[in-house]
């Protein structure tokens, strides 16, 4: 086997792990849920098409690969662990894709470019990937509005609960507050245990 059809088999087989990994959505009008490589490339559209929006001065190119590999240390988790899930799960999870991040690191040691991506966008030292991390929370809300929001009423996420993430998100990009502040209003007028006098 030659040295490059060995790189690219590695990647492919990595993109194969990371459809094997299902989110809390699921692809409307079906009982199949989403997986990593269809959210990062629904992900890696909201970037475009938001940054088309709002022509914030970053860099898109920066954007679009941390889009693109964001979710790729979830590999092997099987199921994504829910954003309203407890402390401890989260905590968990993170040490989960530290570890896998490590491995990711030797396997694509001579894919620099790759692994400085992966690792910028885990410590989100950037407005690019502050900016990305924002769009995720928006593309996951405008799913789960089209969605009828079942993915949040399976996993009891009540309006409060609903709200007050909401509200923790706002803070995280300031490119992002104007859209994010649409987003949630319009969200929350459907959401599936909206108090009758909202």
């Amino acid at each position: 086997m030659s040295k490059e059809f060995k790189k690219l088999k590695q990647l492919e087989e990595l993109m194969v792990d990371i459809m094997k990994v299902n989110r809390n959505h699921y692809i409307p009008q079906t009982n199949r849920r989403e997986n990593v490589v269809e959210h990062s490339f629904s992900l890696a559209m909201f970037c475009w098409r938001i940054f088309n929006i709002i022509r914030p001065p970053l860099d898109i190119e920066k954007i679009l690969k941390y889009a693109l590999v964001h979710d790729l240390i979830e590999r092997g988790q099987g199921q994504d662990v829910n954003t309203y899930a407890k402390e401890e799960e989260r905590r968990a999870k993170k040490e989960k894709e530290g570890e896998e991040l490590k491995k990711l690191s030797l396997e694509f040691g001579d894919f620099s470019e790759f692994i400085e991506t992966l690792k910028n966008y885990e410590i989100k030292n950037d407005e690019e990937a502050q900016f990305v991390w924002g769009v995720d929370k928006v593309q996951s809300i405008v799913l789960g509005y089209i969605d009828g929001w079942r993915p949040y009423r399976e996993y009891g996420v009540s309006y409060q609960q609903f709200c007050d993430k909401g509200e923790e998100f706002l803070t995280r990009s300031p490119y992002l507050k104007d859209i994010f502040e649409e987003v949630l209003e319009e969200a929350k007028q459907t959401y599936y245990d909206r108090p009758k006098n909202k």
